[in-house]
């Protein structure tokens, strides 16, 4: 399957998130755990990207990596996470200052 019809395939998924009624949808997602969401976001992003470079043969072997760059992804995610939890941490302590909670 090539790629337009790839897209032509997932687009009614897409329609169907974006109705008028993802209300519904708003109100099923609210009822998980944010940090577990996260997660399940996490993993279909990873599935996604395996797919993606699957797909375009992009696989190379952990040998012929560089090693600089590899170190400054992880420290970069590393930044990147303690910056959200930084930011959640914040808003719950900004809720708590005003009596309220989520």
């Amino acid at each position: 399957m090539g790629h337009p019809q790839f897209l032509a395939g997932i687009r009614p998924g897409f329609r169907l998130l974006c109705r008028p009624d993802r209300r519904f949808w708003q109100n099923r997602v609210l009822q998980i755990n944010s940090n577990l969401a996260t997660l399940i976001r996490t993993v279909v992003i990873l599935v996604v990207t395996a797919l993606i470079i699957s797909v375009r043969q992009e696989w190379k072997k952990p040998a012929v990596w560089d090693r600089t760059a590899v170190l400054f992804l992880i420290l970069s995610g590393i930044a990147t996470d303690c910056r959200g939890s930084v930011t959640i941490v914040r808003s719950n302590l900004v809720l708590l200052a005003r009596g309220t909670s989520r």
